[in-house]
């Protein structure tokens, strides 16, 4: 690698500005970059979310066109240097937005942030806690995006961001709510994050949700995410673990799909010693990471067996799984 900034880290968070203050009239959450190259001493935070009239057209309480109300960022590094950083935004009329910043010079500057996709949020019903959730289930549910970048491009212009919402959703007369169909989507950009191309990743029946994504020193692009296409209908709340590898042909074209389960046993948010029947948050602790030798690390939080008084444990179990 002949980047200058070589084995920097990088650490983002979101900073809520006067969140819980009754008293101020204002509110802002942008995303915070910080860096080392030793790990014992940090850059200051800066603010890294950016600004666009454009993109972010809602004002909330901050300053108009201001990218300040976000969640979820996760930074990526390329081959040459350049850190991406994706994040979901808030600063819109109606659906959230996943956004991009990137930067050339180790952190210190950062470009205006690009659009990766709309989340799709409206047909998610909501839990008697307000959270939006997928249907015959109670635990939270967000688009966890993620980013990557390839190994396997020199120029570090080839980015990924994975996330799942429920677009092809519907309204359910029987229900009287919304019937999810919650799908993972892959947004990829070869031109350095200014423009975004988006594909499904898996439409099968029911949901996938929490996904992850990785690139594989061949470029391979592995995503691997909860997924109820296993359990027999969603009038059952059960999951298990799915991982789906994708290739790309030279012009950016998607060449291959494969899909393999890799849990061995459904689980039950019911099976939870804290939350009980109805588990209102089960964990979007999960993701995957593929090693030198191509092969994919994959890990989850797992609720697959009932939990006795006894055992402390939550019922929540760090589950891992290798792909070869």
């Amino acid at each position: 690698m002949a980047s200058p900034f070589r084995d920097r880290v990088y650490v983002t968070w979101t900073r809520f500005t006067d969140f819980f203050s009754k008293q101020k009239a204002s509110f802002s959450a942008p995303i915070m970059l910080s860096y080392s190259d030793d790990g014992l001493s940090w850059s200051p935070g800066k603010a890294i979310s950016g600004f666009s009239p454009t993109l972010c057209n809602a004002r909330i309480l901050g300053a108009p066109g201001q990218c300040d109300v976000n969640q979820e960022s996760y930074p990526a590094v390329a081959p040459d240097g350049k850190v991406y950083v994706s994040f979901t935004n808030f600063n819109t009329i109606v659906n959230s937005q996943i956004l991009v910043v990137s930067s050339k010079d180790g952190g210190s500057t950062w470009g205006p942030p690009a659009r990766v996709d709309f989340i799709q949020e409206g047909n998610l019903p909501l839990s008697p806690e307000g959270e939006p959730v997928l249907t015959g289930c109670r635990f939270r549910l967000t688009a966890k995006s993620n980013t990557a970048t390839d190994p396997n491009d020199p120029t570090g212009n080839t980015v990924y961001v994975v996330w799942a919402d429920s677009r092809n959703g519907s309204w359910d007369p029987d229900l009287g709510n919304f019937r999810t169909n919650s799908d993972v989507f892959l947004g990829r950009s070869a031109d350095g994050g200014m423009t975004w191309s988006v594909l499904p990743v898996d439409s099968s029946l029911n949901d996938q949700f929490f996904p992850w994504v990785a690139v594989a020193p061949d470029g391979r692009v592995d995503v691997g995410y909860m997924d109820r296409a296993y359990s027999a209908s969603q009038a059952e709340c059960r999951y298990g673990y799915s991982l789906t590898r994708l290739t790309f042909s030279a012009s950016g074209d998607l060449a291959s799909s494969v899909k393999s389960r890799l849990d061995s046993s459904l689980s039950d948010p019911g099976n939870s010693f804290w939350f009980g029947t109805n588990s209102a948050f089960i964990g979007d602790y999960s993701a995957i990471a593929v090693d030198t030798g191509g092969r994919t690390w994959a890990l989850w939080t797992d609720e697959r067996a009932p939990v006795s008084e006894a055992d402390l444990r939550r019922g929540q179990h760090a589950v891992a799984a290798l792909a070869p």
